[in-house]
């Protein structure tokens, strides 16, 4: 027995209690761990992980050597608690229900683009299914790569008052809300189960994944770390300022990179995946008729409302997940004046689903076309089909704007304050810190600085702050952080939060302390936006070009698109019509009638796509294109922000649905016109 033994022999026999309260607190430490280990899994995670757990188990399927290892290490960042031999064998499974599903579909319509689409459907399915996991680890390494830069700055303001990288690490954990305060909270939890010796090893390892894929990352964390071996403190800070100028010219860099090599891919996806398939509706009636059993509406369906968009999508998301570092907006959910998710304030006290008004007028408007549907109206191709088919273009797209609009009714006005503030927290921060620099209190530096910022929208933040401590007997911590009537409730910004934590912290040493603190993170502020600045003018041309082509290019040629169609269906509808009149006399005065027969035969117009059904397809069509345009144009400009997804909606939906409208019903109308002259015109030189 060992000296270590004796003594834990000793312990346990002659302290019990101590040696209770060891094995209670290693207990404790397991179960928080396991708990950390389930909050820091995302749900798509969590879900993926019981299906293959339960299903995939059934039959496992064995992977080469290189791609098990791979399949490992992407488990292992993502905390799951399963094998890649039940994820692909869940694969397999998927992969053997879509070939019995296609099968069953060619078996019952013996449709080619029904059994096409279910059989890339599968095989789309299947890929998805085996490479989820890596899938997952590209999404929430991007996401956390949008930390980066504050992740960074938060460990240099603290360690410029105070040198320790363990309590730095553990103040940027505790200030971040994305994957990195996991990672960083990991951190932790390695080093205090000896995986690590200290937080600087735990660091250097954690690192070493960013390698290839954000080196400034990389560079300011060693940066970082070499400040603290510094003897002289002019030398220190220098070290700690060079790590924030790395991370900020590296995520200007990467952007540049990334705008000069977005500007193809984005081109080839919208003339590929969108203007093509628009161009080749043109030709669908036509194909219709002599490919009947082909092209049914069933199977344009799918293809322009289902596969397409699907495609696009995919697509445009994996051209998102290559974006380097960015900038996260600010997460309003919890403002005491928002209502939850998905809800607007409807009266003062009362809040409603923002779904429902928007359920509402989409059954206002599709009730009559249904009705019109009953009574036979679309029979006969005409204008008028088209007309009276707008109404469920009308009821889709208004009741998305609806939506869209609601949620942003109560959540807009106080995002675009809260970064407004950001934007000018820096100066206001510099005036904070002058203020303090001649040894006033922080509490009445505040109320200095709030005077000479009237009217201003920083002004609300220091009045509230300023208000609590008066009027409600607050100390500066409590009036700012009070989980109750705290200022930095109504300011939800992490950003704004970790500034005024630091302040306290830092106010509690002293006064000069604060000021050096307050203005030099004022610098490292303005450096931040003129970046962001400079990043928004990259991508201005690109995001410019999207608006464009989704809220005019996109609509206008759809428009089109449906008057040139109309113009062929009437025509073809109105040719068969005569000729089979013709065919009808030519029998009734003695004569065979063969060819006029064959004729009215050739254009069998009753296997034709119906008008009203081409042009719901169309005009779904471009919806979808305008959402999915809408998306990627959010993703680029603010990553993981619903409400800037649903304003960019709003603003592009409500454009393209109107322009789509109002160029269907002039060339309808024009093309329509000219179509019956020209058959009228036709049918008298006949006569003649």
């Amino acid at each position: 027995m060992t000296k270590e033994d004796k003594i834990k022999d000793i312990i346990s026999k002659y302290f019990p209690e101590e040696d209770t309260k060891k094995q209670k607190k290693k207990s404790d430490s397991t179960r928080e761990y396991k708990i950390f280990q389930e909050e820091s899994k995302t749900k798509s995670a969590s879900i993926f992980e019981n299906l293959c757990n339960k299903y995939g188990k059934i039959l496992p399927v064995e992977m080469s050597k290189k791609d098990k290892e791979n399949m490992n290490n992407a488990i292992a960042i993502l905390n799951m608690k399963t094998r890649p031999e039940y994820i692909m064998g869940f694969s397999v499974i998927l992969l053997f229900l879509g070939v019995i599903l296609t099968l069953l579909i060619f078996a019952l319509t013996g449709n080619v683009l029904l059994i096409l689409g279910a059989g890339l459907g599968t095989f789309a399915v299947f890929n998805y299914a085996r490479n989820f996991p890596y899938a997952l680890v590209e999404i929430n390494r991007a996401r956390a790569s949008s930390e980066t830069v504050l992740a960074v700055l938060y460990i240099v303001i603290f360690m410029r008052h105070t040198p320790n990288l363990e309590s730095a690490v553990q103040f940027a954990a505790e200030n971040l809300t994305g994957p990195l305060s996991y990672d960083f909270r990991k951190l932790f939890w390695d080093v205090e189960t000896r995986k690590y010796d200290n937080i600087k090893m735990a660091l250097d390892e954690y690192v070493l994944k960013w390698m290839d894929y954000n080196r400034p990352f990389v560079d300011s964390i060693y940066l970082i770390e070499s400040s603290i071996f510094q003897r002289n403190e002019y030398r220190r800070l220098e070290m700690l300022d060079r790590a924030i100028n790395r991370i900020l010219e590296g995520s200007y860099e990467n952007m540049l990179r990334y705008a000069r090599e977005l500007q193809n891919p984005i081109e080839v996806l919208y003339m590929m995946g969108i203007m093509l398939p628009v161009m080749g509706l043109v030709l669908l009636p036509i194909v219709s008729m002599f490919m009947a059993d082909l092209v049914t509406p069933d199977s344009i369906v799918l293809l322009y409302n289902f596969l397409l968009p699907g495609v696009v999508f995919f697509v445009g998301r994996g051209i998102l997940t290559k974006k380097p570092v960015g900038f996260p907006s600010p997460n309003i959910d919890n403002h005491p004046q928002v209502p939850k998710k998905g809800e607007f304030i409807l009266l003062k006290n009362f809040t409603m689903k923002a779904y429902i008004p928007a359920v509402i007028f989409f059954l206002i408007f599709l009730i009559p076309f249904i009705f019109f549907l009953g009574i036979g109206v679309f029979n006969v191709p005409s204008e008028l089909s088209v007309y009276l088919s707008f109404l469920p273009v009308i009821a889709l797209s208004g009741s998305i704007i609806i939506y869209c609009k609601l949620i942003l009714k109560d959540r807009w006005y106080i995002r675009d304050t809260i970064m407004q503030i950001e934007s000018s927290f820096g100066d206001a921060i510099f005036q904070l810190g002058n203020r303090l620099s001649d040894g006033l209190p922080a509490e009445i530096a505040i109320e200095k600085v709030s005077e000479t910022l009237k009217k201003s929208s920083i002004e609300g933040l220091f009045t509230l702050i300023i208000h609590n401590i008066k009027k409600l007997g607050m100390d500066l911590d409590n009036a700012i952080f009070n989980p109750k009537d705290g200022a930095s409730n109504y300011y939800p910004s992490p950003l704004i939060k970790s500034i005024l934590r630091i302040l306290i912290q830092s106010a509690k040493k002293s006064s000069e302390i604060a000021s050096v603190s307050m203005i030099n993170i004022a610098r490292y502020l303005s450096d931040i936006h003129n970046i962001d600045q400079k990043i928004k003018d990259v991508f201005s041309e690109t995001l410019s070009s999207m608006k464009f082509q989704a809220a005019f290019l996109t609509p206008i040629v759809c428009g089109i698109v449906v008057g040139l169609t109309s113009m062929i269906v009437i025509i073809l509808t109105m040719l068969t019509s005569k000729i089979t009149e013709m065919a009808a006399l030519s029998e009734e005065f003695g004569g065979l009638g063969l060819g006029t027969a064959f004729i009215s035969g050739f254009f069998a117009m009753k296997n034709a796509l119906p008008l009203h059904i081409f042009q719901i397809v169309v005009a779904f069509y471009m919806i979808e294109v305008s959402v999915l345009i809408s998306y990627l144009l959010s993703q680029l400009e603010s990553s993981g922000d619903y409400m800037s997804f649903a304003y960019s909606t709003v603003q592009i939906l409500m454009i393209a649905a109107i322009m789509y409208l109002i160029v269907s019903f002039v060339t309808t109308f024009i093309f329509a016109g000219m179509s019956r002259t020209v058959v009228t015109i036709g049918s008298g030189i006949g006569a003649y």
